[in-house]
């Protein structure tokens, strides 16, 4: 991965809401199997992420606060 394809904050929705098909949406073995291959393509180019996990509020919240972060760390 190049310099210019990196960002400095990954935010990584789990796959821990609830699934609900819609009739759009992956199954939710292939939603399971595509969350495995994200995961190992980020570690596989040693990129940290932020784990974002909860319900819709406080996964909302957790990215406010990891934005919040970072900001405060420069």
């Amino acid at each position: 991965m190049t310099q210019a394809n990196q960002c400095d904050l990954y935010l990584y929705l789990d796959k821990d809401a609830p699934y609900v098909q819609d009739g759009t949406r992956l199954t939710e073995d292939d939603r399971n199997t595509l969350d495995s291959y994200h995961k190992n393509t980020l570690k596989k180019h040693g990129i940290n992420y932020h784990l974002i996990q909860g319900n819709w509020d406080e996964r909302f919240n957790k990215c406010v606060e990891a934005v919040k972060n970072m900001f405060s760390d420069l």
